[in-house]
């Protein structure tokens, strides 16, 4: 029974690393970033396994694979949640820091699967039982099935077939918009003096 309860858990994560691509097109119709900025979905989501992979076996060499298990599903299910505080806000920094926090959980979660299966039952066996959890496709399957899904419910809404989103505008750094400020009151001032050459002058009085 536990067996199959841990291995339900590679559905977890089968989900979110397919989803990922999907995330990145939405931000960039959704925010005006850069496709480098587009790419930090990637670095978010993957620097959470890069940096608890190791607290995350320090914690359970000290209370077990139990704790293991429970910090990893609490901090996936407050990544999760996190998404919703953050489209509220609308800032895609709070994304990020959500995507993060999902890969946290997910790197206490496979560092404690991996080991849990392979010690539950008999020691040689463990590659054939790890075989078959890691090989669980009900995950993937189904983070692809949801971003097939999100993709024609947009062509449907929009009526017409699917077309790649065009490039976000490049931001414009402050020298850049400093020096556009000065040519454009600089053309002001020329049209300014231009008008008064063109104004025709006063005739001079006549003496009485």
């Amino acid at each position: 029974m536990p067996f199959f309860l841990v291995t339900t858990l590679f559905f977890l994560w089968g989900i979110p690393n397919n989803l990922n691509d999907v995330l990145i097109r939405q931000f960039m119709k959704s925010f005006a970033i850069t496709r480098f900025e587009a790419g930090l979905v990637q670095s978010a989501f993957y620097l959470g396994y890069f940096l608890l992979a190791m607290p995350a076996a320090f914690l359970m060499r000290k209370f077990g694979y139990k704790a293991g298990f429970v910090t990893g599903l609490l901090l996936y299910g407050l990544g999760t949640f996190l998404f919703w505080p953050a489209a509220m806000v609308g800032r895609y920094e709070f994304f990020l820091l959500a995507l993060f926090v999902i890969a946290s959980g997910l790197s206490f979660l496979e560092t404690a699967s991996n080991p849990f299966i392979a010690q539950l039952g008999d020691p040689e066996s463990s590659e054939r039982r790890l075989n078959f959890s890691q090989a669980d496709p009900i995950g993937v399957v189904h983070g692809i099935k949801a971003a097939v899904e999100k993709e024609e419910g947009q062509r449907k809404e929009k009526g017409r077939p699917y077309q790649a989103a065009p490039p976000p505008k490049r931001r414009r750094s402050r020298s850049e918009q400093r020096s556009r400020s000065a040519r454009r009151a600089s053309d002001l001032q020329a049209a300014k003096r231009a008008k008064k050459r063109r104004r025709p002058g006063r005739a001079p009085r006549q003496a009485r």
